[in-house]
């Protein structure tokens, strides 16, 4: 083999190591040959160089193609944010306020409704909203109870449990038991009483299941100048559940 042609085939077997798929080179090859001339080793230099630039805008396209999916995805997250905060989702900020979770998670919830947003993005949006004290009590929570989970693997129903856990404790709970069945009309008018009685409705599952059982604790405790009208109450509790969103849609915990 003459001189020029050892060293061409030598400085292709280098360039195979810098492009991927191409065939390995033997191992020694990576010097011109002693035998060949200082043109031929200039020639065998320049290759090496056009090789190795390819490889180079090889990895720059492929890095650039990665940075523009990452860009994708990190525009659509920020899109994502900011739709949520256009609709002023609360903040809380740990109030040991039961009312006051309780309403930060219905508010939360109608939001995600309004958005038709997926449940994989549902608690990382809700968590941006805890501040101060809250938020150290999620980060707190992250690391023991979900075990550094991917907030997209934590459902909204199991984030929900353990706020209420913390912030609508069981005590409270039963506290809403109570008041609703002490609930009577006395001087409030029809609508105000709905009101009441659908926020506590929620807390009481064995009357929440059933619209029937919801009708006839409403009616029970109406005024009696009001609850001798049963057909009409009936009606117009119908009327009320449906515009507020009352009856067995409303059970929560």
């Amino acid at each position: 083999m003459s001189a020029q042609g050892q060293v061409q085939e030598e400085v292709s077997a280098d360039e195979s190591e810098l492009v991927p798929g191409s065939v390995p080179a033997r191992a020694g090859s990576s010097r011109c040959s002693v035998s060949g001339t200082s043109s031929s080793c200039a020639g065998a230099a320049g290759r090496a160089k056009g090789g190795a630039a390819r490889v180079s805008a090889a990895v720059g396209h492929w890095e650039y193609r990665a940075g523009r999916q990452r860009t994708a995805v990190t525009e659509d997250r920020i899109t994502l944010l900011e739709r949520f905060l256009r609709l002023q989702p609360p903040i809380f900020h740990s109030e040991y306020d039961p009312d006051k979770a309780e309403s930060w998670t219905d508010e939360l919830e109608r939001i995600f409704e309004t958005m038709e947003c997926a449940e994989e993005d549902q608690v990382q949006l809700a968590v941006y909203q805890l501040k101060g004290a809250a938020h150290e009590w999620w980060r707190v929570q992250r690391k023991t109870h979900f075990q550094g989970q991917r907030l997209d693997h934590i459902t909204w129903q199991r984030f929900s449990e353990v706020f209420h856990g913390e912030y609508f404790p069981d005590y409270a709970l039963r506290e809403r038991w109570d008041q609703f069945h002490a609930l009577v009309q006395d001087d409030l008018t029809v609508s105000q009483y709905h009101q009441r009685f659908v926020q506590l409705l929620r807390h009481v599952p064995h009357v929440a299941g059933s619209d029937q059982a919801c009708a006839e604790r409403f009616i029970a405790r109406l005024r009696p100048d009001l609850s001798s009208d049963s057909a009409g109450i009936r009606s117009q509790f119908r009327k009320l559940s449906t515009r507020g969103g009352g009856g067995s849609q409303q059970q929560k915990r």
